[in-house]
């Protein structure tokens, strides 16, 4: 499916947040005495079936519907993976 023309600032916006969301994880430091984050393996692999889906097109260069729905079923599981994590 894809964007409504009077929709395209949404997409550049949605873009941004994400390349936002990167950065922003790019400067959490890494030390050695750190607990480990079992949830951020689980949470790479999501994103990488994400990006899968979102690389997967149709003829017309479209996400399709159920493509957009798996992607939503994969950030519920990444919601899952983050609500398990004990502090």
């Amino acid at each position: 499916m894809p964007f409504f023309l009077m929709e395209r600032k949404l997409k550049t916006d949605l873009a941004k947040e994400a390349e936002r969301f990167a950065k922003l994880v790019r400067t959490i430091p890494v030390t050695k005495n750190a607990p480990l984050h079992p949830e951020v393996r689980e949470m790479v692999a999501i994103f990488k079936r994400i990006n899968g889906h979102l690389a997967t097109r149709n003829k017309m260069g479209e996400v399709t519907l159920s493509r957009k729905v798996r992607i939503g079923r994969e950030f519920q599981l990444m919601g899952t993976a983050l609500r398990k994590r004990r502090p």
